[in-house]
């Protein structure tokens, strides 16, 4: 009998409920082998799982899927399960599937059970609250599906958050504020207790606060309704669900703060696996402003300049912090506080404090009052300031202000002074009379007297050079020159419409007089000059002036000291200490003698100025300066700054304007020039000489240009002062030509009888009077027939001349031949002189070596250096040191024009294009190649060109120096592959000469086989040449170097590299020498190659060892050798006295005296005989073969004096 029977199977939270069938994968067919763990993840956060499912009744003949699957806010990142058989063996690895929310596997199992198990992690989402997820777990095998669903349980973090905003967030100081506070608390642990508090900062405090805890429904856990003053209010519950609140009203008492306060409020709470969660709300604590008030002004409020007057007051303050407060009363600037009489009281009149402090012209009292209205009440004895010299009163301002720490405030009264006038003794007089520029950028002239006068506005005039009277002077001048007129203390100020840099005169009459009646002296009435300054500064601002210009450095006040100084390197040597002078504001700085650079004025109790001087480079450029009276005097007239007015004015020679002719303002273009002409003819001009003059009119600056000579109109002339020009063939002629009455003239070379002419047209730029013509006889040979052009290679003139136009009418195609060609000049289409060049053979004369010391290579740059260096450290030779400096001096005339080298220039890249040997038809080459360079083997050439040599032209001597270094500094060297002596393009073989190599270096004029050019005189190569060896750098000496223990030894070897190499000579004691010694000195290597260098030895000892390092500036490397210092050899005399005295009897004609002779015998004298050191190097040298024989007998004695 069959049986068939349907068995279901629930599973809730791990119960299994399956309905089976024998074949294929049903629900109850799903085990849970090992559950997922764990249970209760945390939110947001990675956690890894473990498992492991069974799956029984699979169908084998067909791929079974299993997978694992999580909610779509779930995030599988990775996994290590896989799918096992009944053995444990793995069938296949689970991988995360498409969308991240679960694993699967497929495979085709051989048992029918198969297995799900591993651990994967997966990321869990953020929950408000624990919330409940379900992880199904499925199979598939094709024939029947079954799942089983798991419950976890993700756990939310313990959190805080406001409900509703909190609020107020400001509140004023000392005030009581009511908060309705609502936070929720989420992800609480229910299994015990929950904390919840709030609390404030020391200095506040909460007071009658009314507040609960709830659960999530709303229902009361706890609650804290405590009355009276705390800073901090707590409930506490063991909750029911894993939400709560802390809810109700607290009041806020606010405390008193100086200044505007930020404040905290905390809200926190600890649930009972110990989980803290708090949150801080901030609020402003915000000051009251502090106030001030006028109760009675301050009285009197006027008062005589510097009298001294007691003015009675009353000031309140209202809302003072607590803490200490400065109360302080403060009088016009210059004014002074003496004896008073005040106090601070309180509302009710009760005296607070009476004791100031009084210091010039302000009182202070500092008290921490305790009230929060106080009042400022009293009197003070005030002597008033002097006013300004330009006013006849000003009103000032009187303080009363109080400082507390919560913030400041101030009240003013006025004050009036009023000047008291009174004349001086004696008649006024005028001290200066300045034009400047105001703080308003309005021009004014300031006319200072040596005291208060009046009547000056109807006593003066104005005039400026062409411009006439600026005023009639009899009344207030409302007209358009000028705007106003200011008189006050000993002080004008003319206000103008407009600044005038020309000549302007002050005119003032005998109306002037001081308060006395005292008139003007008469000296001071007629006309004075105004100084012109129109660039003017002030303390703490800063300007720029042009150098020439005067500045205005202006003061507040008369009579006020100046300092001017220079603040850089290129100014420093300035210093001057003025003053504006009596009753003048103004200091007036000339920068005419001062250097372009920084300058700072320090006016004296008001601060510095600072200006700086630059060059306006204003200049009148004359085109000609030789013209006749037919002619234009034309120039330009240029400037550093466009657009700037500029007057022009014609002088004589005395430098004074010539009346016919009027000034001109003219403006200079945005390019900072203008082009003048001034028509001599119309002008009627005399001969003579004239000038013009440039001034600028905004600053000042004036310049002359140089003199015009004017004369007769009259032939114009060009001559040849020289003579007969001689030069080689190739060379460059210079023709100097003479211009009379001209800027222009044309030179003619050739002509037609010679198969060659050109003509070339210049003019005179520097107006000299001469040009110097430079006629390229190279170029000319290659030069097309037809228009030059103004710039070529044929011809060309000075840095201060031009060449206008060129031209070759008749041309060749090689190089000029030797010959005597016509010159001819002309002026104005007229030939007004004739002379001959002569062009001789050129040839090709010698070469040779030279060297020089490796750190002489960038000393040669020019003929100079080569003159200078001969017969010192630039030698000839036939040997060179590899690394030091080898020089080939080219003798050969005729290549100044392919060399393009007029006198002693720089001629490198043109050297090398000329002398390359490589190219078709060439005309030169210069080749330094290896003599020695073994069987079967091509010669190596040196790959000389610019970046490793130089060449130097001392064209006037007909020479050229090719210079250049030998080892790893010097040029490459490549295979001479056809032996041509020249560097094609196809031979790229590199080599390197060295030590030992043998060089020859030659210089080829290619004749007529290789090239058309006619360089040579009989058509054949001319070729001179130049061999030198290749020698190692090195230094030597004998070993062992001995020297005597006296001073003056020599020490002395031989170097092979290039003499003038500098040698260091160190002579370094011993280890174990005491006391130890270092000898130092210096020299070069001479002509001989040899180094010899003198050094004391007296303060050694016999016996002592020392090493001789001695090392060059060159390529040799360091040597080292040792030595010992040698005794004095000390040898005995002979038993000859030393000292003799002999008493003999002398006579003479009237008396005789016999005395008996006494002889004095001493004892044997040691002779000291210092040993010299010799030149000639032996085995030991300071210590010769004789000396050596001498000292070994000495020895011997002395050992046997000893036995």
């Amino acid at each position: 009998m069959l049986l068939a029977a349907l068995i279901v199977l629930s599973v809730v939270a791990g119960s299994i409920a399956f309905t089976g069938s024998t074949v294929g994968i049903s629900d109850g067919d799903v085990s849970a082998e090992e559950a997922i763990s764990p249970t209760d993840p945390g939110e947001d956060s990675t956690v890894t799982f473990s498992f492991n499912y069974s799956f029984s009744n699979v169908d084998t003949s067909g791929t079974t899927t299993l997978e694992l699957s999580t909610p779509s806010d779930f995030t599988v990142e990775s996994t290590t399960a896989s799918m096992t058989n009944a053995s444990g063996a793995v069938v296949q690895q689970a991988s995360v599937n498409g969308n991240a929310d679960g694993i699967e596997v497929t495979a085709s199992p051989s048992t029918s059970t198969v297995y799900l198990n591993g651990t994967v992690d997966i990321t869990t989402p953020s929950v408000d609250t624990n919330t409940d997820a379900d992880i199904d777990i499925t199979g598939d095998d094709g024939t029947g599906t079954g799942t089983l669903t798991e419950t976890i349980i993700v756990q939310a973090d313990f959190a805080v958050s406001d409900v509703n905003a909190f609020s107020p967030t400001t509140v004023d100081e000392n005030t009581d504020n009511k908060y309705t506070i609502n936070y929720s608390f989420t992800g609480v642990n229910t299994t015990g207790t929950t904390d919840l508090s709030i609390s404030t900062q020391s200095d506040l405090s909460i007071k009658n606060p009314d507040i609960a805890m709830l659960d999530a429904s709303g229902n009361v856990l706890d609650r804290n309704d405590t009355s009276g003053t705390t800073q901090t209010v707590s409930v506490s519950s063991n909750p029911p669900t894993d939400v709560v609140y802390v809810s109700g009203i607290l009041t806020v008492a606010s405390a008193p703060v100086d200044r505007d306060t930020t404040s905290d409020i905390t809200i926190n709470g600890t649930d009972n696996d110990g989980d803290d969660a708090s949150k801080t709300e901030q609020f402003t604590i915000e000051n009251t402003a502090l106030t001030a008030s006028t109760v009675s002004s301050f009285s009197p409020n006027k008062a005589d300049e510097q009298t001294t007057n007691q003015h009675a007051f009353n000031y309140s303050f209202t809302n003072l912090s607590t803490g200490d407060t400065t109360f302080e009363l403060s009088g016009p600037s210059g004014s002074t506080i003496t004896d008073t009489d005040l106090e601070i009281t309180d509302p009710s009149g009760t005296t607070l404090n009476a004791t100031p402090d009084v210091s010039g012209n302000s009182l202070s009292i500092v008290d921490d009052t305790g009230a929060s209205t106080v009042y400022l009440v009293g009197t003070v004895n005030l002597t008033s300031p002097e006013i300004p010299e330009d006013q006849e009163d000003k009103t000032y301002d009187v303080t009363a202000s109080a400082n507390d720490p919560g913030g400041s405030a101030s009240v003013t009264n006025p004050l009036t002074v009023e000047f008291v006038g009174g004349g001086q003794p004696g008649d006024p007089e005028l001290e200066s009379a300045i034009q400047y520029v105001q703080s308003d950028d309005t021009p004014a002239v300031e006319v200072a007297f040596s005291e208060d006068v009046e009547n000056f506005r109807s006593n003066f005039e104005l005039y400026v050079e062409g411009e006439g009277q600026l005023t009639g002077g009899q009344v207030q001048v409302t007209s358009s020159e000028i705007r106003s007129i200011s008189e006050a203390r000993g002080r004008a100020v003319i206000v103008l419409d407009q600044s005038y840099s020309s000549s302007m005169t002050l005119q003032l009459n005998s109306g002037i007089q001081d308060t006395d009646g005292n008139v003007l002296v008469s000296g001071d009435t007629g006309n004075t000059s105004v100084r012109f300054a129109p660039t003017s500064v002030a303390a703490n601002e800063d300007v720029t002036a042009y150098q020439g210009a005067n500045v205005s450095i202006v003061a507040s006040a008369s009579n006020t000291g100046v300092v001017v100084e220079g603040t850089e390197s290129d100014t420093d040597d300035y210093f001057f200490d003025g003053s504006t002078g009596t009753n003048s504001r103004i200091f007036v700085f000339s920068t005419a003698d001062r250097n372009a650079g920084d300058y700072e004025a320090d006016i004296d109790g008001e601060g510095t100025a600072d200006i700086t001087v630059r060059g306006l480079g204003l200049a009148v450029n004359i085109d000609d300066r030789n013209v006749t009276n037919l002619q234009a005097l034309e120039g330009t007239v240029e400037a550093r700054s466009g657009g700037r007015p500029v007057r022009l004015e014609f002088l004589d020679e005395n430098g004074d304007p010539v009346d016919e002719v009027d000034d001109r303002i003219v403006s200079l273009s945005g390019q900072g020039e203008h082009e003048f002409s001034y028509d001599l003819e119309s002008l009627a001009a005399e001969t003579g000489e004239y000038l013009i003059r440039a001034t600028d009119t905004t600053s000042g600056v004036s310049v002359e240009s140089d003199t015009v000579v004017v004369r007769e109109a009259g032939d114009t002339e060009a001559t040849f002062p020289g003579g007969t020009i001689t030069e080689a063939r190739g060379d460059v002629a210079t023709i100097p030509i003479e211009l009379a009455n001209t800027r222009e003239a044309t030179l003619t070379i050739g002509g037609e009888n010679l198969g060659f002419e050109s003509n070339v047209t210049v003019r005179d730029d520097d107006q000299d009077g001469e040009v110097t013509v430079y006629f390229n006889t190279y170029a000319a040979s290659t030069a097309s027939e037809g228009d030059l052009g103004s710039n070529n290679d044929v011809f060309s003139v000075g840095d201060d001349d031009e060449v206008v136009s060129s031209d070759v009418s008749i041309g060749v195609s090689n190089l000029l031949d030797a010959e005597s060609y016509d010159m001819s000049v002309s002026a104005e289409g007229r030939e007004t002189d004739v002379d001959l060049l002569v062009l001789e053979p050129r040839d090709t004369t010698a070469i040779r070596t030279w060297t020089a010391p490796q750190n002489r290579y960038g000393d040669l740059d020019a003929a100079g250096d080569v003159r200078e260096g001969d017969g010192g450290w630039l030698t000839r030779t036939d040997e060179v040191a590899v690394g030091d400096t080898v020089v080939y001096e080219i003798q050969a005339s005729g290549l100044e024009g392919p060399l393009d080298a007029r006198n002693e220039d720089t001629v490198t890249s043109e050297f090398y294009d000329f002398a390359n040997g490589s190219e078709s038809d060439p005309a030169a080459q210069f080749a330094v190649a290896q003599e020695n360079p073994g069987p079967n083997q091509n010669p190596l050439l040196l790959r000389l060109n610019g970046s490793n040599s130089r060449v130097v032209a001392d064209s006037q001597n007909n020479s050229y120096y090719v210079v250049t270094r030998t080892g790893a500094d010097g040029p490459s060297a490549v295979e001479d592959d056809d032996d041509d002596g020249a560097i094609d393009p196809g031979e790229t073989d590199y080599g390197q000469v060295s030590t030992d190599d043998d060089l020859r270096a030659s210089f080829t004029i290619f004749g007529d086989d290789e090239n058309d050019l006619d360089l040579t005189t009989d058509g054949d190569d001319e070729v001179v040449e130049t061999t030198h060896s290749l020698t190692e750098a090195e230094l030597s000496m004998s070993e062992p170097f001995n020297v005597t223990e006296v001073s003056g030894q020599e020490v002395f070897g031989e170097a092979t590299v290039a003499p003038g190499t500098e040698i260091r000579v160190r002579v370094r004691s011993g280890d174990n020498v005491r006391p130890a010694f270092l000898k130092t000195a210096e020299t070069t290597v001479d002509g001989d190659g040899q180094f010899l260098v003198t050094l004391s030895f007296n303060d050694t000892s016999p016996g002592d060892r020392y090493n001789v390092i001695v090392d060059d500036t060159g390529p040799a490397s360091e040597l080292s050798v040792e030595g010992t210092v040698q005794p004095v050899i000390q040898t005995p005399t002979t038993d000859t006295p030393a000292e003799t005295t002999v008493i003999t009897s002398t006579s003479t004609p009237t008396t005789t005296t016999s005395t008996p002779t006494e002889t004095t015998t001493s004892a044997p004298v040691t002779t000291t005989t210092e040993i010299p050191t010799v030149r000639t190097p032996t085995t030991t040298p300071g210590f010769g073969v004789v000396a050596a024989l001498v000292a070994l007998a000495a020895a011997a004695a002395l050992a046997l004096r000893r036995e």
